[in-house]
């Protein structure tokens, strides 16, 4: 396999390249180059602050009941990561509690 460069410079400015895994270790994958995509590290840990390790499948599931909520809906963070760790589980009943929980928050203006 080709070495993959760590930096690389945009603008000027000097940035690094991390690895990021399709499928995580922790949902039973490898390091094997087609499981593998290489993201600026910035980019990377957001991905990972908003999906965890999420597969591709659950973040379309994370994104479409997002998406689905009433205009005057509120996800908090709290809420986020409740509905990403229920839909990572496959446990339907938690996920309509954190969808009913965030339908309940409203915003005022």
């Amino acid at each position: 396999m080709a070495k993959i460069p760590r930096l690389y410079i945009v603008d000027g400015e000097t940035r690094r390249v991390t690895r990021h895994h399709i499928v995580p270790t922790s949902r039973g994958r490898n390091n094997n180059p087609s499981n593998l995509v290489y993201l600026d590290e910035n980019w990377h840990r957001c991905w990972h602050t908003v999906f965890g390790n999420l597969t591709l499948p659950e973040i379309q599931s994370f994104i479409k009941i997002i998406m689905d909520t009433p205009p005057n809906g509120v996800w908090t963070l709290p809420l986020l990561k409740e509905l990403r760790e229920a839909i990572k589980g496959g446990d339907r009943d938690k996920i309509h509690t954190v969808i009913v929980s965030a339908h309940r928050l409203h915003i005022f203006d």
